[in-house]
């Protein structure tokens, strides 16, 4: 899938490109050259196939702003198509009479069609809520309740799933006897076990939207959190190895982590959390690119940490989710 979350379609004249998306022009990548001189007029070479052009884009500054109604356009929007016209124009750099500069042109109707459609699947049609906190009042609950408040005024029609580790028996304690079950020399207990834990995976899998939200212990995750996350990772499942590497097989979905903590921790700037980085690492090896997440410290001050992050969840429902 392309990365960028906006819809671009460029036109190409020998080695320069223009987009609706820019204001002025810039020089072709060299890496881009063959996939030019091999295109007709006609051809419609999609995004995916270049990653040359791929990382062209990525690196490309927008210069007109968006709302967030495009802003979460889907790959396929944005893999709508590069039109390539055929060889014989100026090189890179060279001066270029007005006539023969790009056009600037809006979405294709392909491309537009599917940004119109990716805008109206933005809001998630599936939210699953993750509470790992075993205090129904706790900071990281209550900011999700404020999350989701929001997040149903602006979608009454999606379905929201909670899921209370703390009280959820169906999910299987992560052991041996279950990793057993999944092999054929499993027995019929175990088996039983390997099932109850693919229930889990397939119910997790059918959400789009994820809300994990969890307090930090011993500067980690919480022991049901760490379970659920045990039975989740399977590969062929979640994520799958290719060509020795790691990747994930839940695409267009999104995550967000509203995690409290008695202390403070910047991101990235210290090395004794293990409670932000190591979710963010679980739900991007499951392909999960696209996430937020909120920070409650100082959670010993009672009401009064709960001021910013109370406002950020009811910005980024509206916003983002």
């Amino acid at each position: 899938t392309f990365p960028v979350p906006l819809p671009r379609v460029l036109e190409f004249r020998g080695d320069v490109c223009s987009s609706p998306f820019r204001e002025s022009q810039a020089p072709l990548p060299p890496a881009l050259s063959p996939y030019i001189a091999s295109a007709s007029a006609s051809h419609c070479l999609p995004l995916s196939s270049c990653p040359a052009l791929s990382s062209f884009l990525t690196s490309t500054p927008r210069t007109l702003p968006f709302s967030d109604s495009v802003g979460n356009a889907s790959a396929a929007a944005a893999a709508a198509a590069v039109d390539v016209p055929r060889a014989g124009k100026p090189a890179g750099g060279a001066h270029i009479p007005a006539s023969q500069k790009p056009r600037l042109r809006g979405l294709s109707s392909r491309a537009a069609a599917a940004a119109a459609a990716t805008a109206a699947s933005s809001k998630p049609s599936s939210v699953l809520v993750i509470r790992a906190s075993p205090r129904a009042s706790g900071h990281s609950n209550k900011v999700t309740d404020e999350f989701l408040k929001n997040l149903k005024s602006k979608s009454p029609s999606s379905k929201i799933v909670e899921w209370h580790l703390e009280e959820k028996m169906d999910i299987p304690e992560f052991r041996q006897a279950l990793i057993n079950g999944r092999g054929a020399a499993g027995t019929a207990e175990e088996k039983a076990l390997a099932s109850q834990g693919q229930k889990i995976i397939d119910e997790f899998k059918s959400f789009d939207f994820y809300v994990v939200a969890a307090p930090m212990w011993n500067f980690a995750v919480t022991p049901k959190l760490k379970n659920l996350i045990d039975v989740l990772l399977v590969t062929g499942q979640t994520f799958e190895y290719v060509d020795g590497a790691p990747k994930g097989l839940l695409v267009n979905k999104r995550v967000i982590f509203i995690l409290a903590h008695m202390g403070q921790y910047p991101k990235g700037g210290l090395d004794n959390d293990f409670q932000l980085p190591y979710l963010q690492f679980v739900w991007k090896l499951m392909g999960v690119q696209e996430q937020k997440s909120i920070a409650i410290d100082f959670s010993f001050k009672g009401d009064e940490a709960d001021v910013k992050p109370l406002e950020e969840a009811r910005t980024l429902a509206k916003n983002w989710a």
